[in-house]
């Protein structure tokens, strides 16, 4: 099978989330990748209806990242099931939040939280 990947790697932001209240009101910088497989419908056509607009997944994730919630998972997973709505033909996501400075007393890291969604294989019955 043929597919493209099409990423926007390390994106960064300035959010709000987290489950202690300092998190909530300072808030943190964060880095954020997002990968989208999906087939390889006529290559040879330079046509954008068959790919995914790069721009797109950035304003989905923007927007995402704009509201302030309690885990890094409900960001993950709300940004990639957006991009899954949007793009049905999808092959697989993965959303890569990383929080760069975790208020962690005495930790010297970052924390990171990847979501992955993919295609449910069809399985025929015999």
């Amino acid at each position: 099978m043929e597919y493209f990947e099409i990423k926007i790697d390390n994106c960064r932001f300035y959010a709000y989330h987290g489950v202690m209240d300092h998190e909530r009101k300072a808030g943190n910088e964060y880095q954020l990748s997002i990968t989208v497989k999906y087939p390889a419908v006529s290559p040879e056509k330079d046509d954008l209806d068959n790919s995914i607009s790069y721009a797109d997944l950035y304003d989905i994730a923007k927007i995402e990242m704009a509201i302030p919630r309690l885990l890094l998972e409900t960001v993950a997973s709300s940004i990639g099931r957006k991009i899954a709505s949007r793009w049905t033909r999808h092959l697989g996501i993965e959303v890569k939040i990383t929080k760069v400075t975790p208020p962690i007393s005495g930790f010297d890291g970052s924390a990171t939280v990847v979501y992955h969604r993919d295609l449910e294989p069809v399985v025929e019955k015999i």
